[in-house]
């Protein structure tokens, strides 16, 4: 933006809005009305008996040309004051091309025949378009990056002995959201993190049926970049408001979800659960009549619906505040998102808050918890040191 002010929440809140609703059309040739409707049978009603309230999806975004990175270094109004976190400071800016080839691979099996799929040993899908973003990536980071070691979801997994002597390298997915994207669903993504001796410094979430990237880190701040405008600063929203939004994925019932927040007063509560006193956990309904009488006594608050790492997006943009998520993650899910909500301002925890770790034995986390109100970013922020200028 030309003053350099981040906008008001209500135009924030309106242009992430479309962004849903166009994650909800999918990729080109996607029968329409695949959308993120309100969970149970509230679609025709802006609030739910039980106080909780759910997005008002608008019109979806036109997709953009990929934009020109040569002025990352003076487009950003925060590269030209020493008091704000600067675009061309953003240790990965070399990458962020390399990642929109990724994702103009992915798009090459929109509107057309169905990718191959084939199973994993955990049983998750993988496509023909996960493995020619994978491709793209594996041969440009190559060139970028020689030496840095890369551990991506579809690449190579080496064991923990070969790892642990890593003190930096580069966690990918290179199509977040497999089964959304076979579902005809637009949220999906490619996905980057640095990883500095246990944790994410900074991310790339580059979303190309949406023509949407964001991008970020600790001291680095965060950013979205669309169209082909400059990048524009995104900040985290700094208090919760009187009904807190809280971010689902894209299904009808909630029983874990609507569980951990009925163990919870408010949205403070639920938001930091590792302070002293806290509540004790709430069984999962066992049925949906269960279900439907533990949500009615849910603390008032907004739900907002949205598939893979878009919702760490839209925490990071302020314009949901906290993001739980009631299922398990591989490390290449949730570095990404955290280091650019970390950059916006926001916190990413187990649930317990203990801080999440990375290069681990085992890549699998436990359920986390994304805020945004939760004070300041970090101040470190690395690879400047090899960055190309």
């Amino acid at each position: 933006m030309a003053d350099g002010k981040r906008r008001e929440s209500g135009d924030c809140r309106d242009g992430a809005d479309a962004r849903i609703r166009a994650a909800g059309h999918g990729c080109p040739g996607t029968p329409p009305g695949v959308l993120p409707v309100p969970s149970d049978n509230c679609a025709d009603r802006a609030d739910h008996t039980d106080g909780t309230a759910f997005a008002d999806p608008l019109d979806p975004l036109d997709s953009p040309d990929s934009p020109d990175f040569t002025d990352l270094a003076d487009g950003s109004p925060a590269a030209t004051s020493g008091a704000r976190p600067s675009a061309a400071s953003f240790p990965l800016r070399d990458l962020l091309p390399l990642v929109m080839e990724a994702g103009r691979a992915i798009l090459h099996w929109c509107g057309g025949a169905a990718p191959r799929t084939r199973r994993k040993a955990d049983d998750s899908p993988v496509t023909e378009a996960d493995e020619a973003s994978q491709a793209v990536l594996a041969q440009g980071l190559a060139r970028l990056r020689p030496g840095l070691p890369v551990l991506s979801e579809e690449g190579r997994i080496p064991p923990h002995a070969e790892r642990a002597g890593w003190p930096r390298f580069l966690l990918v997915d290179p199509l977040d959201g497999t089964r959304g994207f076979l579902n005809g669903e637009g949220d999906f993504a490619v996905c980057m993190a640095l990883v500095e001796h246990g944790f994410p410094t900074a991310g790339i979430l580059h979303f190309p049926a949406l023509g949407v990237t964001w991008f970020g880190g600790r001291a680095c701040g965060a950013w979205r970049l669309e169209h082909d405008a400059p990048p524009e600063p995104v900040r985290a929203a700094r208090a919760f408001p009187q009904r807190a939004t809280v971010m689902q994925g894209r299904v009808r019932r909630t029983p874990r979800l609507d569980a951990y927040l009925a163990a919870h007063a408010d949205i403070r509560s639920a938001a930091f659960p590792g302070r002293p006193g806290a509540p004790a956990p709430v069984p999962m309904p066992p049925d949906t009549a269960a279900q439907d009488r533990l949500r009615a006594g849910l603390f008032p608050h907004r739900r907002m619906q949205a598939g893979g790492p878009l919702k760490f997006c839209l925490v990071a943009e302020g314009v949901a505040h906290v993001f739980p998520c009631m299922h398990p993650t591989w490390e290449w899910d949730t570095a990404p998102g955290q280091a650019l909500l970390e950059g916006a301002g926001g916190t990413v925890t187990l649930l317990d808050g203990t801080p999440l770790a990375y290069n681990k034995p085992d890549l699998r986390n436990e359920f986390i918890l994304a805020v945004g109100p939760s004070g300041p970013a970090g101040d470190a922020c690395g690879e400047r040191q090899d960055a190309p200028d």
